[in-house]
């Protein structure tokens, strides 16, 4: 794969079998957890280590690694699926944050705002973003980024698990006509 070339690799299961081993899955939250990444992606306490990740990623979740070139840039994930809509997540490694993450956010959400159904649609619509506003690069970027559209701040829209209490959040949502 060119060196700057961007990829989104499904975790997946076929006739049984999964498509990653379970090891990378984990590998994935582990090297995230490493960089301290973990504490504010996984701030709401739901996946608080890597079997948890990856049970989550198997029957709950739907996992994306981002590949760059060769190597992993991170990963995202869509949950709570409602008809054409979905929660959007996303976990970029810290070589992959700056000028690279929104080229790499716009990619990963444009490649899911486009997934076939099968049917002769789309898979969603729309997909949705709660960010906690202690996340504040998060939220910059967030705020920054043309394709997405900030509807406001929830003043319970986000639960952190470490203080027991729900706390303030920015709702966004992107769908291919914000996209272009």
């Amino acid at each position: 794969m060119p060196e700057n070339k961007l990829a989104l690799i499904a975790y997946f299961e076929s006739d049984g079998v999964r498509n990653m081993p379970d090891s990378y899955v984990e590998n994935l939250y582990l090297r995230a957890e490493e960089e301290g990444l973990t504490r504010i992606t996984f701030m709401d306490g739901s996946l608080n280590d890597s079997r948890l990740f990856l049970e989550d990623m198997k029957h709950g979740s739907h996992l994306f690694v981002i590949a760059s070139g060769p190597e992993v840039a991170g990963f995202c994930w869509v949950n709570h699926v409602q008809q054409k809509s979905a929660y959007f997540h996303f976990c970029f490694f810290r070589k992959f944050w700056g000028h690279k993450a929104e080229e790499i956010a716009k990619f990963a959400l444009n490649y899911i705002l486009n997934i076939e159904d099968g049917h002769g649609g789309y898979l969603f619509d729309m997909l949705i973003g709660n960010t906690p506003l202690k996340n504040r690069a998060a939220c910059r970027r967030i705020r920054k980024a043309p394709f997405l559209h900030v509807t406001g701040e929830l003043p319970f829209g986000y639960f952190e698990a470490k203080t027991g209490r729900s706390i303030p959040s920015l709702f966004s949502y992107v769908t291919r006509e914000t996209l272009n």
